[in-house]
């Protein structure tokens, strides 16, 4: 929204002024927003896959220029694979780290042995003397 306040030479209070006044307006606004986010999702996808185009180099050699076509290939990226199948497959792709854990039975976890030994663990330190240096701060 910034981009298009700038555009406008005004603020981004009276864009969203115009957006909940003008329903016109609002519908460009959310038009353009699905325009770059299909550039976006098009980019991903053929950055994951490979692909490859039609390019130009052009070279000075001995004082003449020259010009040569040839096609640039770009190898599929991991990353972009692997980010879009994450978002698009989620419950293939996700990390395990991010699955859901559970008590027996698929119930809630057990903490009150964690509570207990947090307890024991404060007795132990209430019972415990600690020598401790003073720092001055400078």
């Amino acid at each position: 929204m910034q981009d298009v306040a700038i555009a406008l030479k005004t603020t981004l209070v009276m864009i969203s002024t115009w957006m909940k006044k003008f329903p016109e307006f609002r519908a460009a606004i959310e038009g353009g927003r699905a325009a770059r986010d299909e550039q976006i999702v098009s980019a991903l996808f053929h950055r994951a896959r490979g692909y490859e185009h039609e390019a130009e180099k052009i070279f000075c050699q001995n004082g003449m220029v020259t010009k040569v076509k040839y096609t640039e290939h770009y190898p599929p990226d991991a990353a972009s694979a692997i980010f879009w199948l994450k978002n698009r497959q989620p419950d293939d792709w996700k990390d395990v780290s991010t699955k859901e854990i559970t008590g027996a039975d698929g119930g809630p976890i057990e903490i009150q042995h964690l509570v207990v030994k947090a307890e024991e663990l404060g007795q132990k330190i209430r019972g415990m003397t600690f020598d401790a240096e003073v720092v001055e701060e400078k």
